[in-house]
Order: C-alpha cells, then sequence, then structure tokens
C-alpha cells in the first residue's frame, strides 16, 4: 500500500442556512444560494449599498458547561472560535475519537477569521475600550490560540498551531496535518477553518475595482461575474493514516493522495494579484507527488471566486496543466453557493468534493450561463449547469491566498472493502451523558436511526463516545426490542455491587471463540487446536484465556470485582504470566462449571460488560474486533446552548461612581465581593462560602476582581489577599478588620496570618518604598513557620517626615494600634532594617507593654557605614541605574549604554523597556515615583545619627556575595562587617549567611526559596 495515502475518517461543518454537512451537500445538489437579502434601503446611497448576507443561526448561543467555560469566559470568545470547538468535538464524534477523557496524540491545524466579534461588540463597551491590554479578552478572540484552545478542550496532545496564509489557509492547513501525519508526528490530525463576520445581519457597499459583488451574486467564470460575496461558515476534517484507518475499522469517507503549496513571489504586477505561473506550478507539483496520471483527474474544484481579474488567471493557469489531456474535465466552485468563506473556502471545498466523490453526481454551477469572454473557449474544461451524476475517482481542489500562497489538494475516492458483519443473538448499547436531560435527546437520535445493520449501531454507540459520570445501557434481541426499549425507556443501570466476574462452562466457551476473533485468538495463544485433549485441561485453558480476554477489555482491578470461582482473582491477577499456570493443578474446581446456553452466556457477559462500562471504561475495539461492524455517524452529542453575547450598544455597568466602603459593616463587604464576583465570573448566584477557584476562577480572572475590589475600597488588596481569604466570607471579615487600620496606617498590610495567638512580625520596606520582597519571601516559607507577617510601606505623604525619628515615630504608632501588650519581633531589609532599630528604640521609650523579642536585618549595613563619609554631593542618577541592573541581575555596562541624555524620566523607561528580562510593567509616573522614594530614604539614611544599644537580640541575614564598590562607593558608605552591629544590640547578635549579593537576595527566586529555609531554619531555633 502507498503510505503516503490519508484517509478521511471525519467531517462537521456549520454553515449559513445549513447546520451541518448533510444539509449543506443536498442545498447544493437544489442549486440553492445560501444567502439571504435584507430590507431595501431607502437613501441616497441605496444603490451603492447591497444589503445581501450570509447568516448562521443560534450563534449567539454555546453550551459553556459542556466545555467547562466559565459564564464570562463564553460570553467574551470569538463565536468563531466557539463554533470550531464545536464542530471539531462533532468530528472527533463523527469519526469514533471523542473520547477525550484520555490524552489522544491527533494533532490540531485550525485557520480562522479576523474577530469582528471583538471590534464590532466586545470593543463598543466602554470596560473593554480601554488603553490596558485585558488579557482575558485578547486570549479569547486572538486567532493565535485558536488551535491551541481547541487541543486544551479537547485533550489533544500532538501539535497544534494556527495556520494564516489568508483565503488559502485551510488548504494550507491541510498540508501541514498531511505532511505531520506521514512524517509521524501525530496519530491523527483535525484540521479547522472557520470564518463568520459579525454582525450577521449587514450587506457591504459597492466599490468599483473592488472584489465584492455589484449586484450581490457570485458568478464563477460566467461572462457577467462581476466580483465574490462573503460568506459564513466553519469545516472540520480528521485525518488518519490509511493504513491504520482500515486497521482500526474507521469510517473512511475518502483519501487524500497528494498537497501541495507554493508562493508566487514578485513575479507578478502587485502583492494581492494572482500569477497563473505561481498557480500552474503547485497544481502540477500535487499532481507529479500523487502519482496519478492528470488524464485521471475527474473534476476540478476551483477557487473560483466569480471576479473579472480571478477567474480568467486560473483558467490559462489550469490550461497549463491540463492543455495535452485529451478530454473534458468539468470545473465548479462553491463560492458560487456558500460565498466566499475566506480562510475556510479551501476546507469547504474538500468537503463538498468528498460528497461528490460518495455520491458520484457533480452539482450544478449555479449562476452560470456563458463562459467569460476572457476564457477561450479551447481550454479542456466545462461548467456544468445541471446536476451531472457521473463515476468520480479523483478530483483536485484549488485554494489561493491574497499575497501569493496557493495550495492544491487531490482528493480520491475510497473503495470500501466489503467485509461479512456477524450477527449475534444478543447485543449491548451503552449511553453516555452529561446532563440528566441530554439523555433523551440522545435516545431520539439512536431511534430515528435504526434502519442500519444492528451491529454497526452497536458499534457506532460503543466505540470512541465520550465518557461522562451518567451512564446507562440496554440489552436487546433485534431491532424491534430495541426500539421498545428505547420508546420505553427501558435503561439499565449501574447497581450498587461491585461487577460479577461471568465464568461459564466448556461448551459455552467453545461457543463464543466464534462469537468474539480476539477471544479466539487468545485460546489458540493458550494451544487449543482441534486435536482432541483432555477436557479438564481444554476447559482451564478457555478458561484462563477468558480471564485475559476480559482484562483486556476493562480497565479494572481484581478489588473492583465480585469472583465467583475462589481462584478466580488469583487468575485475574496472575493472567498474563503464563509459568504461573503451569504448576497449578485446580481444574477440578474451574470444571465443574455448568454450561447455560450461549443466549443465556452472552446475556450475562453483555450484563457485565454493561455495568463495568457505567463504573469504568471498557476497550470495546478490542472486544468487537474483526466482526465486520463499522463505525457510523449515528448520533451526536445535544448541546445545550445558553446566550453568551455582549450586544452593542449594552451599557457598562458604572462603577467607578459608587462611593468607597470605608467603614467595618462586614455584611456590606459580602454583598460587594457577591456582586464583583458575579460580573467577573459570569454567575447568576455565588454563595457567600463559595470558593473562587472551585467557581471557575483563574489567574487572569483573579487580577480584574482585585481591580474592581480595590476601584470600591479605600485601601488596596494584594492577589496574595484575594488568593488567601478565597470565599466572599473570609475575604469580608478580612477587609472589615483591614479597613479598621486602613483608616489610620494605611502603609501597614498583613499578608501572612496564623491566628491571634501567633507571635506578629513587622518588616519595615527597604529604600524603594514597597514591601514586595517580602511577599516573595512569604510565598516560599513554609507552613510550619507559624507567625502573623505584617509589611509596612513607605506612606504616600512621606515628605511630611523629614527625619528618621519623625518616621519611626509614625511607624511605632501604627505597630501599637495592631499590638500594644505582648511579645513583637520587628525588622526589614537594608534601609528597612536601619529604620527597625529606630521603630524599636521609639516603642521602648513610648510603651511599657509591649516587649520587642528581636530586630531582624535583611543585610543591612550599620549606621556607622552611612556617616564615615563627609558630607559630599550624591549623583543619585549615576548609580541609579547600576544599583537597578544588580537588582534586577543585568549587565550594568548594557543598561549603562542604554540610555542617552535626556530626562530621568525618559533615561528610565528606556533602559528597562529595551530588556526584556524585566517580568514588572510599570508606568513612567511608577518609575519616578520608585526614584524619589530611594532617594528620600538613603538621604534620611545620611543625616541620622544612632549611637545607643537596644535591650534586646538582634538576628542578620547576611548575604555572603560582595556588594559592588561603585554602589558603594558613589553613595558614600564605607563597608563594614555585620559584626559591627554587635556595638547597637545588648542581647546576643545572630547571623545567619544567605545566598546572593545585597540586591540578588530578594530578586533572584532560587535565592529567595533558600533565605526562606534560612529564617525557618532561624524560627526553628530562636523564636
Amino acid at each position: 500500500m502507498d503510505d503516503t495515502k490519508i484517509a478521511v475518517i471525519g467531517l462537521a461543518g456549520r454553515y449559513s442556512n445549513a447546520e451541518d454537512i448533510g444539509i449543506m451537500w443536498q442545498k447544493l445538489l437544489d442549486g440553492t444560494d445560501f444567502h439571504v437579502w435584507g430590507e431595501y434601503r431607502r437613501d441616497n446611497l441605496a444603490a451603492l449599498y447591497i444589503n445581501r448576507y450570509a447568516k448562521i443561526d443560534y450563534l449567539e448561543y454555546f453550551d459553556n458547561e459542556f466545555f467547562h467555560f466559565t459564564p464570562y469566559e463564553a460570553q467574551i470568545t470569538d463565536p468563531q472560535q466557539r463554533i470550531l470547538l464545536e464542530c471539531c468535538f462533532e468530528t472527533l464524534e463523527n469519526a469514533g475519537y471523542a473520547d477525550i477523557s484520555k490524552k489522544q496524540c491527533i494533532g490540531v491545524f485550525a485557520s480562522a477569521s479576523l474577530s469582528t466579534y471583538l471590534l464590532h461588540n466586545i470593543l463598543s463597551q466602554k470596560k473593554y475600550n480601554s488603553n490596558e491590554i485585558n488579557y482575558n479578552v485578547l486570549i479569547s478572540n486572538d486567532k493565535d490560540f485558536t488551535a491551541t484552545r481547541i487541543a486544551y478542550k479537547l485533550n489533544l496532545c500532538g501539535p497544534a498551531y494556527t495556520v494564516q496564509s489568508a483565503c488559502s489557509s485551510s488548504l494550507v492547513a491541510l498540508h501541514c496535518a498531511y505532511q505531520s501525519i506521514l512524517n509521524y508526528e501525530c496519530d491523527a490530525a483535525l484540521v479547522g477553518a472557520v470564518s463568520i463576520l459579525i454582525p450577521q445581519e449587514q450587506g457591504y457597499y459597492y466599490k468599483e475595482g473592488g472584489i465584492l459583488s455589484k449586484d450581490g451574486i457570485c458568478r464563477p467564470f460566467d461572462d457577467e461575474a462581476n466580483g465574490t460575496i462573503k460568506g459564513n461558515g466553519c469545516s472540520v476534517v480528521m485525518l488518519k493514516r490509511l493504513a491504520e484507518a482500515e486497521k482500526d475499522q474507521d469510517r473512511i469517507y475518502a483519501v487524500i493522495s497528494s498537497t501541495a503549496v507554493n508562493n508566487d513571489g514578485s513575479a507578478k504586477i502587485g502583492f494581492t494579484a494572482p500569477s497563473v505561473e505561481g498557480q500552474a506550478a503547485v497544481i502540477d507539483e500535487c499532481i507529479a507527488y500523487s502519482k496519478i496520471d492528470k488524464s485521471k483527474i475527474d473534476y476540478i474544484e476551483a477557487h473560483g471566486t466569480g471576479t473579472k481579474l480571478g477567474d480568467p488567471i486560473e483558467i490559462k493557469a489550469l490550461y497549463k496543466v491540463y492543455s495535452n489531456v485529451d478530454k473534458k474535465i468539468p470545473i465548479g466552485s462553491i463560492k458560487a453557493n456558500i460565498g466566499h468563506l475566506d480562510v475556510a473556502s479551501g476546507l469547504t471545498s474538500t468537503i463538498k468534493a468528498i460528497c461528490m466523490l460518495q455520491a458520484g453526481i457533480i452539482p450544478a454551477n449555479i449562476n452560470f450561463k456563458s463562459l467569460n469572454k476572457e476564457i477561450t473557449s479551447k481550454v479542456p474544461f466545462y461548467f456544468p449547469v445541471t446536476n451531472k451524476k457521473k463515476l468520480l475517482t479523483h478530483i483536485g481542489v484549488s485554494s489561493f491566498g491574497l499575497g501569493g500562497t496557493n495550495a492544491h489538494v487531490i482528493v480520491s475516492k475510497y473503495e470500501k472493502k466489503q467485509r461479512p458483519k456477524s450477527q449475534h443473538d444478543m447485543y449491548m448499547i451503552p449511553i453516555s451523558y452529561f446532563r440528566e436531560s441530554d439523555l433523551e435527546p440522545i435516545t431520539k437520535q439512536l431511534i430515528a436511526n435504526l434502519n442500519h445493520h444492528l451491529g454497526d449501531i452497536v458499534y457506532s454507540m460503543s466505540i470512541g463516545k465520550r465518557k461522562f459520570k451518567n451512564n446507562v445501557y440496554l440489552l436487546f434481541r433485534n431491532k424491534e426490542e430495541l426500539s421498545a426499549k428505547l420508546m420505553g425507556k427501558d435503561y439499565i443501570r449501574s447497581s450498587r455491587y461491585r461487577p460479577s466476574l461471568p465464568v461459564f462452562g466448556l461448551e459455552d466457551y467453545r461457543s463464543f471463540q466464534y462469537l468474539f476473533p480476539k477471544y479466539e485468538e487468545l485460546c489458540k495463544t493458550a494451544g487449543i487446536d482441534n486435536v482432541s485433549i483432555d477436557k479438564q485441561q481444554e476447559y482451564f485453558s478457555r478458561h484462563l484465556a477468558w480471564i485475559r480476554f476480559l482484562k483486556s477489555i476493562c480497565m479494572l482491578d481484581a478489588e473492583d470485582l465480585t469472583f465467583v470461582k475462589r481462584l478466580d482473582q488469583q487468575l485475574w491477577d496472575l493472567a498474563d504470566n503464563d509459568e504461573s499456570f503451569l504448576a497449578m493443578s485446580c481444574y477440578d474446581e474451574f470444571f465443574s462449571s455448568i454450561p447455560v446456553g450461549i443466549e443465556t452466556a452472552l446475556t450475562e457477559f453483555l450484563n457485565f460488560i454493561g455495568q463495568v462500562q457505567c463504573i469504568s471504561q471498557i476497550d470495546f475495539k478490542v472486544l468487537y474486533k474483526d466482526l465486520g461492524w463499522e463505525h457510523l455517524a449515528i448520533t451526536k452529542y445535544p448541546y445545550k446552548k445558553k446566550r453568551f453575547w455582549i450586544d452593542v450598544y449594552e451599557k457598562a455597568k458604572n462603577v467607578a461612581q459608587i462611593e468607597h466602603l470605608t467603614s467595618r459593616d462586614e455584611d456590606a463587604y459580602v454583598e460587594m465581593i457577591l456582586e464583583i464576583w458575579k460580573g467577573v465570573i459570569g454567575l447568576e448566584e455565588v454563595e457567600v462560602d463559595d470558593d473562587f477557584y472551585e467557581l471557575g476562577g483563574d489567574s487572569l480572572l483573579l487580577i480584574a476582581v482585585l481591580d474592581k475590589i480595590n476601584n470600591r475600597i479605600s485601601t488596596k488588596l494584594s492577589i496574595e489577599n484575594v488568593i488567601n481569604f478565597n470565599t466572599p466570607r473570609k475575604l469580608a471579615g478580612y477587609l472589615s478588620n483591614r479597613i479598621a487600620i486602613s483608616n489610620n496606617y494605611t502603609f501597614i498590610s498583613k499578608i501572612r496570618d496564623n491566628g491571634p495567638s501567633a507571635q506578629n512580625i513587622f518588616l519595615i520596606h527597604p529604600a524603594g518604598g514597597t514591601t514586595h520582597c517580602y511577599k516573595l519571601l512569604h510565598k516560599y516559607l513554609d507552613t510550619q513557620v507559624e507567625f502573623n507577617l505584617y509589611c509596612i510601606d513607605l506612606p504616600q505623604n512621606h515628605s511630611n517626615y523629614p527625619t528618621m525619628e519623625s518616621l519611626a515615630k509614625l511607624y511605632a504608632a501604627g505597630i501599637l494600634n495592631i499590638q500594644s501588650v505582648g511579645r513583637v519581633i520587628i525588622g526589614g531589609y537594608s534601609f528597612g532594617g536601619n529604620m527597625a532599630c529606630e521603630v524599636a528604640l521609639q516603642i521602648q521609650n513610648q510603651n511599657k507593654g509591649i516587649v520587642i523579642d528581636h530586630v531582624l536585618l535583611f543585610d543591612s549595613h550599620p549606621p556607622i557605614a552611612y556617616n564615615s563619609y563627609q558630607n559630599q554631593i550624591i549623583n543619585y542618577n549615576k548609580v541609579f541605574f547600576v544599583m537597578l541592573a544588580n537588582y534586577l541581575q543585568l549587565d550594568a555596562n548594557y543598561i549603562a549604554e542604554g540610555y542617552q541624555k535626556g530626562t530621568l524620566q525618559d533615561e528610565l523607561m528606556l533602559s528597562l523597556k529595551n530588556n526584556k528580562k524585566l517580568g514588572l510593567s510599570l508606568s513612567d509616573e511608577e518609575m519616578i515615583g520608585f526614584f524619589d522614594r530611594w532617594v528620600y530614604s538613603h538621604k534620611l539614611l545620611k543625616q541620622h545619627q544612632f549611637n545607643v544599644k537596644l535591650p534586646m537580640d538582634c538576628v542578620i541575614f547576611r548575604s555572603i556575595e560582595n556588594e559592588d564598590e561603585f554602589i558603594l562607593n558613589t553613595l558614600q558608605i564605607k563597608l563594614y562587617q555585620k559584626q559591627e552591629w554587635e556595638k547597637y544590640f545588648d542581647g546576643n547578635v545572630k547571623i545567619f549567611d544567605t545566598p546572593g549579593n545585597h540586591y540578588t537576595m530578594f530578586s533572584d527566586s532560587e535565592n529567595v526559596k533558600e533565605l526562606a529555609n534560612v529564617v525557618k531554619e532561624c524560627y526553628m531555633q530562636l523564636f
């Protein structure tokens, strides 16, 4: 067999006025135009406005629960991508590979048009139309995520990427999938494309020289052709290597014999112009690769847009290829009926070709009357104007993209191999369904499709169906009994007990050998043949083969089953070990089984299979191997859709006008949080104890929640707050307590809460004024470190505090507001450690009810280090960049070269934005603020005199790497050993070494993880 042949094993589609491929094909045979006319415009532009369009019904509806979308996610996702996802699942169902509970090495090659839903609907809303990027909206509408979203939602693990080359996109995607399968990158592949223009019920203005039709009619190759018309639709096919599709008993619709792709290059009059040479070359290459004589091509499904320029060029290219063929080849284009489906046009043409090969009918070219005068009548082609029956073997399909990427595919008829179909006395059909309400529509579909062979019906309902938590099955002897049980809803459901392993007599086993080829194969492996052997040995061998047969189809362990025979459980566990049975002499027990007759045995066996499939998985392909039964598209899953749509003129809620909540009323916060969660996640109801992530929240929605809450309260929450307090009740309680503090001390926040009995630690910001570094430390701290952690940020009105003493007094008051008695720990990183010493002194002087256990210094320089230089002017602009480079672990020379003369703002932003290592997004104003706070803090240190000894213990976390000498010298900081701190404490001074330097100990995540371990060690030893 030619290993370059790829089978088409699944199809699905959705088009204007045609909800599936079957309806679409019938409309083609009926000569239907899929477009509709809108109302005639009665204004001065009426002559130019063509109110003709294609409409897909119920576009705004989607089954979000089935595909695990939150309501919010469903609402903002491009309807194109929603429909494509639906069609991809339908294609898997159609092919018999819809069991997405297990990973499948299936590739996804997809194309989509620009999201006009984003442009027309979403961005019309004030809440989305801002300068800030909304990543939820971006990810839900950008074409880049088309294929990967499908792979994620359907659990497909082959290559997944979006293919875009304008009009030829989907045929190029087919080419990519074809090559990927041939290269064994995947076992099979979905190829899908969608193009839907929103709003759907909208015409267009005709422009002279444009590609759109002057009268709303597409006439490919006709002399009256004056342009194309836009269509709306979605097409998906599933491909698989032909040899493997035949081996796996897949339904094969057609065969892809070859594909080819090229580009015109620059040898044409303009970028958007087509090229005779480019089109002819790609068709020639495709035919050569297929090894099919071009005289065997029976039909050409052309690109055929119906434009005055494009059609003659396409025929000239075809003439270059087929000029020496001694026959007239029929040509057509589906665009006359369905319009131009943009990126989906090539794949839709391919599906038309597949339908033609199966039906042996060439549909009429509607709207064709006489050949375009630019096309010579001597060409070896004709354009059928009536439906024509014809034996079709090979069809060429073309698709040419604006910009010059050309694609051609040869689709061939599959000669189905007829095989005898086994007949059984009893059958079983399993039905798995998502919602209880889904069972009835599945049943109705099944009742409507009982005109097939019973074995085919059983096989189609068993193979490759998606497994859900709800499962039933039916046992029946014939179609009449099946129909009666379906009509009467006589389903069998799972029992409460473990399925009982069926054991039969010798004659039953002999009969089973002829019913199930897999069992026969295992019997032969066990040594059973026509030669007479001892019946006890024969029985045992057949029984062992039976156990192996059941194990090969049932995904169960021994503890999941009930065993009638004492040794069956041992046999189940050791069934694959031949040697373990050679020593067993237990034939008597097994041979005592009495035959029950094949119909009874088969009924009992199928009932066992039905019970197992209710609680686990059955490999029906193994069970029904070589029975000659075929997979048919008998049912497709009945989606339960709801409307998820952003209307164009819907006004967004103006939350900015709501007054800030500043009271401690916890009920008010609960009400606010419930309102915000409902809006962001898109739920009608949320309970006070619902978990954010269990409701469908994710990291992106979390950011939206945080933003909305912070717009409504007088303080600011962090992401960690919302993560830690993950229900409305918990978050409201936290907010209520937080507001009590924030009304006066908004610069203090609690980021670690281990309850009222845990010791409080207050960490003061470093020179930059923020406490982000402590939040990273908290993230990596072990849960065994059971203290409450408060962070003290530099207040916005810090300019009101010109000295270390005055600022320390404010911080001390904030700490005493939270804790006025008991033991407390104060500390900080760099500047924060120095400030902690001054705060400790102020608290000791102010309050006798609180005791400071320890002061924690994270690589802080002793006070003398700042007072060792005579006062000189410090160039803070100069050193700031080098300090920043150290903190971000960037090359100092690189960042210095990156900025040019100009304002400080320009220098900062240029050097930061030009380096991709920076994982932050700071505005210009924020960066200037950061610089100002850093200079302010350093000036406080330089003028501060601290000459006392504190009556408490001290812990120093010392970085092991040297600090940059340029920074120290420029800032006029003299380097002293950390032991110098012993002069400032009466208590014990303990030093712990940590990795990194003064900056990277907190900026490098690995260093922070190690620092967290050191803090834990310190905590276990001292606290």
